[in-house]
């Protein structure tokens, strides 16, 4: 009788759909240094994973003051899902918020 309490079933505290917080998955991936061609109104955007990081070649992407791993664009979102993105960004503060800004006034 040492085994006080073991019943108790060892998936209780494990829900079965994502908890919140948790990681959502992204609805593509690429490898390590794949490209991606995403075809776009005007013309073919690449989305390339550098190291974790996604890269798009269009305007919107490359002219956000975001450091690379912050940035977002219609095509990684279309790419990857809008939830991950969001997720993924979570954290990031709004252009012009960043109270840290090394720019001066």
């Amino acid at each position: 009788g040492d085994a006080k309490g073991a019943e108790k079933p060892a998936a209780a505290h494990s829900p079965p759909a994502a908890a919140p917080g948790a990681e959502p998955k992204p609805k593509n991936t690429l490898a390590d240094g794949d490209v991606h061609i995403m075809h776009g109104g005007v013309g073919q955007y690449k989305i390339k994973n550098a190291g974790g990081v996604y890269y798009c070649t269009c305007v919107a992407w490359r002219f956000q003051k975001a450091a690379v791993d912050e940035r977002t664009c219609k095509h990684l979102v279309d790419f990857l899902g809008a939830e991950y993105m969001a997720w993924k960004l979570r954290h990031v503060t709004p252009a012009g918020d960043d109270a840290e800004s090394s720019e001066p006034l």
